[in-house]
């Protein structure tokens, strides 16, 4: 179990956050967290939720590889998107490998250009996703106070970009996110 933010949410609450590094594993590999949520959390009455955040960087693995989460098991995502190249050999999703019944993935995203399916989430091309066409396309997500788009040639905190790319965290913009 590998992800590029955390190998697990068993049952807590992760917001406003990012993974851009490379992910390689065997089963439940994920670009951000290779498993949300688990049985035991469900009984006990607790939820694994993600919310406005997203993973850019390339995941490989076996089985139950996502670009954003490996295997959604009794967890919810929303707002949320992937933009990484996933590869493996088994439930292989652009965004979830594998959602399991009873888990959610709502107001997610994942760039159909590098990634051909996904069990969960909204498939978008590569221009649909970046620049100013990302407000459009992704019209669950809140642009006015959480995410900020990047459109070539307009500084975001004195970098300017030489393309469009994906959507960052408003409150993280003054971090080099490009």
């Amino acid at each position: 179990r590998v992800g590029g933010f955390a190998g697990g949410n068993a049952g807590g609450t992760i917001t406003e956050s990012f993974a851009a590094g490379t992910v390689s594993g065997g089963e439940n590999a994920g670009g951000f967290v290779s498993r949300n949520g688990n049985e035991f959390a469900e009984e006990d009455g607790f939820r694994a939720e993600i919310t406005d955040c997203y993973a850019v960087g390339e995941v490989t693995g076996d089985e139950r590889v996502g670009g954003f989460v490996g295997h959604n098991f009794f967890g919810d995502v929303e707002q949320s998107y992937a933009g990484g190249d996933v590869s493996g050999n088994e439930s292989v999703g652009g965004f979830v490998g594998v959602n399991r019944d009873g888990s959610t993935a709502n107001d997610v995203y994942w760039d159909a250009t590098i990634a051909e399916t996904s069990d969960g989430g909204t498939a978008l091309t590569t221009t649909g996703m970046q620049g100013a066409s990302a407000t459009e396309e992704m019209s669950g997500f809140d642009f006015e106070n959480t995410w900020q788009t990047v459109v070539e040639d307009e500084s975001i905190n004195g970098e300017t970009p030489d393309t469009d790319e994906y959507p960052i965290l408003s409150r993280l913009a003054s971090e080099a996110q490009l």
